[in-house]
């Protein structure tokens, strides 16, 4: 009698994608042959509980196993193999190339995510990771570049197994997930196709015990103080590559890069657009009646600028290469500075009068024509 799947990873039917993946996870890390050495019934056990999930975690499969059983794996040699479905997530034309399907993640690469081991070919260098993280910086040190310092938690090869992964002294052993065969099979419709193992690379064979002091990542986390060049003209969203910075390779490789996604604080008076600043200035009402020389804050210091007579309010004034640079072209933008006329707080009586005189001398009704429109 076929197994439940469900039962297999301990979820009820309707569970839905995330408590599939958190239930594998749990039994997968459970019954892993690393963490089971010599253990005939755990590694049962995980190739159990990977079958399950490789045909649970396809939204496809899985409406055709609710519908039809275990049954229609069977018949369709999805699902005769104890080891699992390698090609999870990729289809092959009748040429043979094999094209990445748009379903989320595969089978293989979330077993690769779950264990973060390095099983493969093992005896050659592998690169290490990317690391990537946000830095938030000011206003100002954006628009002026800024070198600073990265305090994060990073990694060199563990000093037991000088990064290796494997405990020193171990003996490879035969790979619990092809049985020393180095390939796997699967069946997609009328086509049979195999693939080195995922788990060994195509050797046959694993490493022998992981470290017992790094658990097998090969790297101890150390924290790490670097220094980082903030390019003038950054914007939030834009990226840094710092080389080598990342997670340590095994066997030698080469170390992964650190990227840096900015965020770029608000500053309380200026606006970014693009390479453009905007800064909304209040004048006053002699200022906009009269016109006026007037000084503007900009992030490179302050700008005279003249505000001509009968100065309408909102009315923006350009202040030319006073921006943030480009750095894909080099170009400053402007500055753009928008007036916006204020009335006096603090009029006297005296000051009052005058201004009713101002009204009964101009005649000019800023309102004329919008009443045809009531």
């Amino acid at each position: 009698m076929a197994k439940d799947l469900y039962r297999v990873l301990g979820v009820k039917k309707e569970a839905d994608a995330a408590e599939i993946k958190k239930a594998f996870r749990k039994l997968a890390r459970k019954y892993h042959p690393d963490v089971n050495p010599g253990d005939a019934s755990a590694e049962l056990k995980f190739k159990e509980v990977s079958d399950a999930y490789s045909i649970l975690s396809d939204p496809k499969k899985r409406a055709q196993y609710d519908q039809f059983g275990s049954g229609y794996f069977n018949q369709n040699q999805h699902a005769q193999s104890p080891r699992g479905n390698p090609f999870e997530g990729i289809d092959f034309d009748f040429f043979g190339r094999a094209e990445p399907n748009q379903s989320p993640g595969s089978f293989r690469d979330f077993f690769k995510d779950i264990f973060n081991q390095r099983h493969g070919s093992s005896q050659g260098p592998e690169s290490g990771q990317d690391v990537h993280t946000t830095l938030t910086v000011t206003f100002m040190d954006a628009f002026r570049g800024v070198t600073t310092e990265l305090r994060l938690q990073g990694e060199e090869p563990c000093s037991r197994c000088q990064g290796t992964a494997v405990e020193p002294g171990s003996s490879p052993r035969t790979c619990p997930y092809c049985q020393g065969t180095g390939h796997q099979q699967s069946a997609s419709g009328p086509f049979r196709v195999s693939q080195p193992c995922t788990y060994c690379g195509g050797t046959g064979q694993v490493n022998g015990s992981s470290c017992s002091a790094c658990q097998g990542s090969g790297h101890r986390s150390v924290m790490q103080t670097i220094k980082v060049k903030i390019p003038a003209g950054v914007d939030t969203g834009s990226r840094i590559r710092v080389a080598g910075k990342g997670r340590t390779g095994l066997r030698g490789g080469q170390p992964g890069d650190l990227f840096i996604t900015v965020q770029v604080a608000e500053h309380p008076l200026f606006k970014r657009n693009g390479k453009n600043i905007l800064i909304e200035l209040p004048i006053s009402i002699s200022e906009a009646v009269l016109g006026a020389r007037i000084l503007v804050p900009t992030p490179d210091g302050q700008v005279k600028m003249t505000i001509p007579p009968a100065c309408d309010v909102d009315k923006t004034f350009r202040i030319p290469e006073k921006g943030f640079p480009d750095m894909r072209s080099g170009k400053t933008g402007d500055v753009l500075v928008k007036v916006r006329i204020v009335a006096p707080k603090h009029a006297d009586e005296k000051a009052k009068e005058a201004m009713r005189e101002f009204a009964r001398l101009t005649h000019d009704n800023p309102r004329e024509g919008m009443m045809n429109f009531a």
